[in-house]
Formats: structure tokens, C-alpha cells, sequence
């Protein structure tokens, strides 16, 4: 689903010390209506087709934790 960034609350509350660089946070949504409009229908990708983008997240991650 496509929210507006004023609909939702980004909290930094991943505090490890080994995945600090991984940029993860929790993302906290209330009592916000998501009209038919903003529904993104669910695509199953093959599990090859994601690993460019998996490889590429972890890999900016390393990079910008360095």
C-alpha cells in the first residue's frame, strides 16, 4: 500500500551493535485510511529475480556502516 509521508512515523529504534549498519527501523502506522487507489497488488517474484536488489541493500549498507 502507497501511504503519505505525513500518515506514518519512522522510529530508529534499532539499536544492535552488529546490524547497525544494515539501516533498519521500525515503521508505525495509525489510524490511517488507505483508499482502493493506493493498494499495490502482491507480486510474487522468483527468488532469483530479487537477488540483485538483496545483494545491492546489503552491499550499501556495509558501505555506508564503513
Amino acid at each position: 500500500m502507497l501511504v503519505p509521508r505525513n500518515d506514518f512515523e519512522i522510529v530508529d529504534d534499532w539499536c544492535t551493535m552488529g546490524l547497525s549498519a544494515t539501516g533498519s527501523k521500525q515503521v508505525l502506522v495509525a489510524d490511517a485510511f488507505v483508499p482502493f487507489h493506493r493498494v499495490v497488488p502482491r507480486v510474487y517474484p522468483k527468488s532469483y529475480d530479487m537477488s540483485a536488489w538483496i545483494l545491492g541493500c546489503i552491499a550499501i549498507g556495509a558501505a555506508e556502516g564503513a
